[in-house]
């Protein structure tokens, strides 16, 4: 056993999370299934429904707890972007000045750089 993907299957990590806390903890990555065939009763229904015809639907119990979860990331994410621009602003100038006190290349474009 390899644990290498089979042909068709792609998979990956999406990288480090927006958050305080402990989620860089929890890793979140990705499928992506091209021309591959699941069983429907192999799919994880729970929240989404997906018909026999392909047709997608969201489950109605369900209806208000995708919403209310869309609702708060809508919420958090204006919040969270007030938090981290100002890092952002500091931490890039900051690095700049490092890198050009190294030796480093500073040009704006990467195509530039000798």
């Amino acid at each position: 056993t390899t644990h290498e993907p089979l042909p068709g299957v792609r998979v990956g990590e999406l990288g480090p999370k927006m958050g305080q806390g402990g989620y860089n903890g929890n890793d979140n990555g990705f499928l992506r299934l091209d021309h591959v065939r699941v069983p429907r009763e192999h799919l994880l229904m729970g929240v989404v429904t997906v018909a026999r015809d392909g047709a997608v639907s969201v489950n109605k119990e369900r209806e208000k707890e995708v919403y209310l979860t869309m609702m708060r990331i809508r919420m958090w994410l204006p919040g969270y972007a007030g938090i981290v621009a100002p890092t952002a602003a500091f931490s890039a100038p900051s690095a700049s000045l490092s890198s050009a006190q190294r030796g480093g290349c500073t040009c704006v474009c990467v195509s530039d750089c000798p």
